[in-house]
């Protein structure tokens, strides 16, 4: 790796409050170190696939960037995976940078997998740095309880860059305006996976409850009993699980006024 050679997948993020058009947090993190990298005499290739009329690169622009290539136009119909893979291999960069997930459309956090599989190359996980050395790269992967994992690279792979590394760069406006969108035409095919899937909003489902081996000595069936005893037992079952604080719980209910006549 004596010329480094990089390649950084970005696509278009979505604000998770206001749903406004954004550098995804993820790429963002690995454009980060991409460009620290660059200033260290490495090549830089920076690809979307999508549409280059996208609001979310003129943050990436932003962000320090001189030129970002757009493969497309495709649409949220399109497959990302065929054109951002042959269009890799044409490059043939020693190392490809991408978030973890997208913030929005399907969101399942396979691209990295598929691409690396696609290019024969390993993909690496939840990077949170990389260090530039005389015979490879350091990349150092984030494992829980904030320890990190080191690897030694001396052949080509895939990072995903994870949310443990460095937050992204700050936005300049005039640099915004300074870099410049390059169109790659590139032919797309319809994901025929997405096409047979029903999608529909996302909606906060209500947390299961689950009781301990010692509450109530496990499941108990509350049947045939007065109300009062019934009541007593979910009072205890919800206060054992958490849900419900112990101590004077009573409340009282009143009926409604009957209606006159």
């Amino acid at each position: 790796m004596a010329d480094l050679s990089i390649a950084v997948l970005l696509s278009a993020g979505r604000h998770p409050v206001t749903g406004r058009s954004r550098a995804a947090d993820s790429d963002a993190r690995a454009l980060r170190l991409a460009l620290a990298l660059a200033q260290k005499e490495a090549v830089l290739t920076v690809l979307h696939a999508g549409q280059h009329d996208e609001p979310a690169l003129g943050d990436y622009l932003g962000m320090g960037l001189d030129t970002l290539t757009v493969l497309g136009p495709l649409t949220q119909a399109d497959d990302a995976v065929p054109v951002l893979a042959d269009a890799l291999r044409t490059a043939s960069p020693d190392i490809v940078l991408c978030g973890t997930t997208a913030e929005h459309g399907e969101g399942s956090g396979m691209l990295p997998y598929l691409i690396a599989q696609d290019l024969c190359m390993p993909c690496i996980a939840n990077v949170t740095d990389l260090v530039r050395e005389e015979n490879g790269l350091t990349v150092l992967a984030a494992e829980p309880a904030g320890r990190r994992r080191r690897f030694r690279l001396t052949a080509g792979a895939v990072l995903a860059v994870g949310a443990a590394a460095s937050a992204p760069l700050q936005v300049a406006w005039g640099r915004t305006r300074q870099g410049k969108i390059l169109i790659h035409r590139a032919g797309a095919s319809i994901d025929a996976a997405r096409a047979s899937w029903t999608l529909r909003p996302f909606r906060i489902r209500p947390a299961r409850i689950f009781a301990g081996p010692d509450s109530m000595g496990g499941k108990r069936i509350v049947q045939g009993v007065p109300p009062s005893e019934a009541a007593a037992e979910i009072r205890a079952f919800l206060q054992q699980a958490g849900v419900m604080r112990a101590g004077n719980s009573t409340s009282t209910i009143h009926a409604p006024p009957e209606r006159a006549g």
